[in-house]
């Protein structure tokens, strides 16, 4: 590392956003019966936040930072809507205070459909 190198960033939080494919009928019927049987979709990898930074809003920051990535790759590559696997109960509530859906086959398994996404964007600005 060079003498003049700044200080080494602290990381309090990050996330990671893979490109998915899943099987239409795991949505809700609702969403299903519009949908080809293979859809393509984004997925939220992780989301953390270091345990001293944790409740102070990082974690929505984030979420909201995903969104946007999000909104990115999916004006470039498609997909039908941002998925995410909630670890625990606890972290099924959470996402789904920001509109995400239990998916039918698995309810650790959250959608968050693009129209939505893109609605909560532009009323933030």
């Amino acid at each position: 590392m060079a003498e003049d190198a700044a200080a080494p960033k602290l990381i309090v939080g990050f996330f990671s956003l893979n490109l998915c494919q899943i099987k239409s009928e795991s949505l809700t019927a609702a969403e299903a019966k519009k949908l080809p049987c293979d859809v393509a979709g984004i997925r939220l990898g992780r989301l953390a936040v270091a345990k001293e930074y944790q409740r102070q809003g990082i974690g929505k920051t984030l979420l909201v930072a995903a969104m946007g990535k999000f909104i990115e790759i999916f004006n470039t590559a498609g997909g039908i809507g941002f998925f995410v696997d909630a670890k625990d109960q606890e972290a099924k509530r959470y996402y789904e205070q920001f509109g995400f859906v239990p998916m039918s086959s698995n309810e650790l398994e959250l959608f968050l459909p693009v129209k939505t996404i893109q609605e909560a964007l532009t009323s933030h600005h």
